[in-house]
C-alpha cells in the first residue's frame, strides 16, 4: 500500500499501528523501516512511546549493524530503522531475513525512490517482491509527472501497473 498524507497527518504512526496490528494477527513477525535520516527522530520518538523493540541505526558502523542484524534474526529485536542507504548496503542481510520470517517493510518518503536507475530505489522494489507486506509513505501526493506516480507505486508493489511504456500510454 501506499499512504500518500500531506505532511503532519499522522504516517509514521500508521506505519507503527499498522505493524503493530499485523504482528498480533500473527501475519508477520518482523519490520524493516527505510526512512532518510532526517526522520529518525520522529521515527525514534514514535517507536519509544509504542514500546516496540525496533533498534535504529543510525550512523552505526559496519560492525554494530551485523550484531544488530544477528539480533534481529535471533528475535531479540523486532526490527530496525534504518536509512535507504543502509538498506542498499546491508541488502543482502535483509534478504536473508525476508527469505526467513515473515516480514513489514516500510518505507518513509518513499516519493524519493522513484528515480528510475536509483539504487535504493530498485533495491527497494526486489526487496518488496519478498516481503509479506509493504507500506510507501509519503507526505508528497501529487507527483510531477506521471512517470513518477508509476516509479512509486513500481516500487511497493512491482509489475502491478505493467510497464512504464503501457501504463503511460493508457
Amino acid at each position: 500500500v501506499v499512504l500518500a498524507l500531506e505532511m503532519g497527518l499522522g504516517k509514521t504512526l500508521i506505519g507503527i499501528m499498522s505493524y503493530h496490528l499485523m504482528r498480533s494477527r500473527g501475519d508477520l513477525r518482523r519490520v524493516i523501516i527505510a526512512a532518510p535520516k532526517s526522520a529518525h527522530p520522529s521515527w525514534r520518538e514514535h517507536l519509544e512511546l509504542s514500546r516496540a523493540r525496533i533498534k535504529t541505526l543510525t550512523g552505526a558502523t559496519p560492525a554494530k549493524r551485523r550484531d544488530t542484524y544477528t539480533a534481529l534474526y535471533r528475535g531479540q529485536i523486532d526490527g530496525v530503522l534504518i536509512t535507504p542507504q543502509t538498506l542498499a548496503i546491508d541488502r543482502e542481510y535483509f534478504t536473508v531475513l525476508l527469505n526467513q520470517e515473515p516480514t513489514l517493510l516500510i518505507a518513509d518518503e518513499v516519493h524519493k525512490f522513484k528515480a528510475p536507475k536509483g539504487v535504493s530505489g530498485l533495491c527497494f522494489q526486489e526487496l518488496s517482491k519478498q516481503a509479506a507486506r509493504v507500506i510507501g509513505l509519503t507526505g508528497t501526493p501529487k507527483p510531477n509527472a506521471i512517470e513518477d506516480f508509476f516509479y512509486v507505486i513500481d516500487r511497493v508493489d512491482p509489475g502491478r501497473l505493467g510497464d512504464v511504456q503501457s501504463f503511460t500510454s493508457r
